[in-house]
């Protein structure tokens, strides 16, 4: 008797357990919108696991969606969150290339220390902005990494279905993205207005959901919802003494038309649903430095709702089977057969694919091929080089989609610089560049360049690539300009001279893609040195130059202005000729050597130049003195015939910028020295060390680098600096 009724306890219970996951309810987890704080649905989804709630389906809004959509994918919730460390979010969501990855070409602008605004000149004259203020390169291939480059014709067909929530940028409307490219879905409903540029889908441009649907429940209950798991990350409303400025009041008019629709979705909520709301307090939507703190809120908010969870988790072996079904469903893309480019306005299609060399046969190596679409990128044509993978039978077609910047071909960029050592020298210097790319299929680009301040002038120049990968050019260069320099005499300023110019130059080179070129060429020009202050005893004159030149240069900085990483050299040299229309033959070389290391927050610079000439005039013999140059001397106030001077920095990054402000502020110091040789002041002694010692603080901002310091040196005199891209 007792081993029937235990036998029939046990049929009980088993056939009360089958009936159980019989009648399992299916589980909607809505991912809300929040930018940063989104982060804290990495934590819920540690949390589910653990518990062993299984996910029907998944929808997700901006930041929610993508978390969703990694999820969706078939991750487990332990990769998604390692996924998510790993991701340095300040260079993901710094739109500018990394300098190394740049041509050389590109980079000789660093020198002229623009603000790369990124402005666009019509053919009509008319002014042109970016359509964000951060352009999603590196975003868009960041999300196509991490789903695979899954592209399905429903994304029921992902091993949980997903949707992705963005809204209409014409009307406002909602609008569910339920297929074709997952990323791209993804990316749509992440694109903050104003922030990044809005998303082409179909007949629709659209933008972040968060505006019409933050927390879609209502989304989520239509597709799979017996029961909604809804995690709220949005931002709290701020309070009358937070709105204080207009850029607050801006943000609290976001958060509140956000939280309306948040508030109508939660009543959408039924007694056996869930709602997690993370605790995380005033966590700026835009903090990702701070995304493992989100992790960790969102790991807590689930867990203390565990035991409304725990009604819908199934036993280890339901589990294990839930997780072998996703695993069955990941999308696995197949070798590539074709690479296909779809049509530019202006950048010649045939360069873009030569410059990417895919191998059909095999399939695509998604790292390889971004680092090699990241190099394209930073040519500065585009405004983005996405894909498409297209299933073509077992393989798949690559579909690159290059979008060449609304805004070009024609660009123009501003450059402003100041100093002062609150001693004798004060200038300033403003810039404006336009710059014609693409004027014929091998690249040809002209630029021109106005400066006005210290300097005073105008160049401008025609580059023609030789052949289709621009590995041989020729460049034809105008110029007129008008410069001022000082001359001391025994630590005194004597005169201001002005150095009027007028040129021409033209070069043949090599250009080795990102990393130099060698160039060799003619030049010719007229000049007249005029005394703008001082004894008007001191000569002035008139002449003409001609000669040619060669130089040899290989530049892999990390930064021109505010070196970190990397190293750069050059050799200049060039002869002044009789035969070339010269008035007198003379010679002069340049070499240069830079190096920067990295340590964490530390950096250390070495920077060594040595300038020879022969015979030259006053205004082109070399020159050092001002910041950084021997900065206890004043600006070029030592000039010789022969100079090298050697300068070591070390400095320590305290605190990071937003891309949309730089990099970093920071302090460090500096020493300097110099031997000189034949020097045009006599009182000077050749045969005696010159030094100095810098200290400063500063900041890498958009504008440029901006010092205040104070030097010393063997001179007995002290400095003081102030200076906004102050070498000019």
């Amino acid at each position: 008797m007792r081993r029937l009724a235990r036998n029939a306890l046990i049929s009980t219970l088993l056939a009360v357990g089958l009936a159980q996951a019989a009648e399992r309810p299916r589980v909607a987890l809505v991912l809300g919108g929040g930018g940063a704080r989104g982060l804290a649905h990495v934590g819920v989804l540690k949390v589910l696991e653990e518990a062993r709630v299984p996910v029907d389906c998944v929808v997700g809004t901006s930041m929610g969606a993508l978390v969703g959509g990694i999820y969706a994918s078939g991750r487990s919730a332990a990769d998604v969150d390692a996924t998510v460390r790993q991701i340095d979010w300040d260079d993901v969501l710094d739109d500018r290339p990394l300098r190394q990855q740049r041509s050389y070409r590109d980079k000789q602008d660093d020198w002229f220390n623009m603000m790369n605004l990124g402005l666009g000149v019509s053919d009509t004259g008319q002014l042109l902005f970016p359509k964000g203020a951060i352009n999603t390169q590196k975003v868009d291939l960041l999300i196509r990494q991490l789903v695979n480059n899954a592209t399905l014709p429903s994304f029921d067909g992902l091993p949980v279905p997903y949707r992705a929530v963005a809204a209409d940028l014409e009307t406002g409307d909602m609008v569910v993205l339920s297929r074709g490219d997952l990323a791209a879905a993804m990316r749509a409903s992440m694109a903050v207005p104003g922030v990044f540029p809005p998303v082409e889908r179909d007949t629709r441009v659209l933008v972040d959901g968060g505006i019409a649907r933050n927390l879609p429940v209502d989304v989520a209950r239509g597709l799979c919802g017996d029961v909604v798991i809804a995690v709220d990350v949005s931002s709290p409303l701020l309070t009358r003494k937070q709105t204080t400025d207009v850029l607050a009041i801006s943000d609290q008019t976001v958060r509140a038309l956000m939280q309306r629709n948040v508030d109508e979705q939660l009543k959408q909520l039924g007694t056996r649903d869930i709602l997690i709301t993370p605790q995380l307090g005033n966590l700026s939507p835009t903090a990702f430095a701070d995304a493992l703190d989100a992790v960790a809120a969102g790991e807590e908010a689930a867990r203390l709702a565990l035991p409304s969870l725990l009604a819908y988790r199934v036993d280890e072996a339901g589990w294990q089977q839930w997780r072998q079904q996703l695993a069955g469903r990941v999308y696995q893309p197949g070798p590539v057969r074709a690479v296909v480019v779809d049509s530019t306005r202006f950048v010649n299609p045939n360069v873009l694919k030569d410059a990417l060399e895919v191998k059909t046969g095999e399939p695509l190596d998604v790292p390889a091929f971004h680092d090699k679409l990241g190099k394209v990128y930073a040519s500065g044509d585009f405004e983005q080089i996405d894909y498409r993978m297209v299933r073509d039978g077992d393989g798949e077609t690559v579909q690159l989609l290059p979008k060449e910047k609304p805004w070009g071909p024609g660009y123009l960029d501003l450059g402003l610089g100041l100093r002062t050592d609150f001693d004798d020298d004060a200038a300033f210097q403003l810039s404006a560049q336009y710059r014609r790319s693409w004027i014929n299929a091998r690249g040809a680009e002209w630029k021109t360049r106005l400066f006005l301040g210290q300097s005073r002038g105008l160049t401008t120049q025609f580059y023609q690539p030789l052949n289709r990968d621009g590995t041989f050019f020729a460049e034809l260069q105008g110029r007129f300009s008008n410069d001022s320099f000082p001359i001391y005499f025994d630590g005194e300023r004597l005169a201001e001279y002005r150095l009027a110019e007028r040129g021409i130059k033209l070069d043949l080179g090599s250009l080795w893609g990102r990393w130099g070129e060698m160039r060799l060429g003619l030049e010719y020009s007229r000049k007249r040195l005029s005394r703008a202050t001082g004894d008007p005893a001191l000569g002035e004159g008139r002449g003409n130059e001609g000669g040619v030149h060669y130089s040899l240069v290989y530049d892999q900085l990390d930064s021109a202005r505010y070196p970190r990483e990397g190293s750069f050299a050059g050799l200049h040299l060039y002869s002044n000729l009789t035969k070339l229309g010269g008035e007198a033959n003379y010679h002069k070389a340049q070499w240069t050597l830079k190096h920067a290391q990295r340590w964490g927050n530390w950096a250390a610079y070495l920077d060594t130049q040595y300038d020879y000439s022969r015979e030259a005039e006053i205004n082109a013999l070399p020159r050092a003195g001002g910041l950084f140059k021997l900065s206890s001397y004043g600006i070029d106030e030592l000039r010789a015939e022969r100079i090298f001077r050697s300068q070591f920095r070390l400095s320590q990054d305290v605190t990071r910028l937003t891309p949309l402000l730089g990099t970093a502020g920071f302090w460090g110091f500096s020493l300097e020295a110099a031997r000189i040789w034949q020097p045009l002041d006599t009182t000077l002694d050749s045969n005696r060390l010159l030094y100095s010692g810098t200290v400063f603080v500063g900041s890498d901002t958009r504008l440029g680098p901006a010092y205040f310091a104070v030097s010393y040196g063997d001179n007995k005199h002290g400095k003081v600096y102030l200076s906004i891209n102050g070498g000019f």
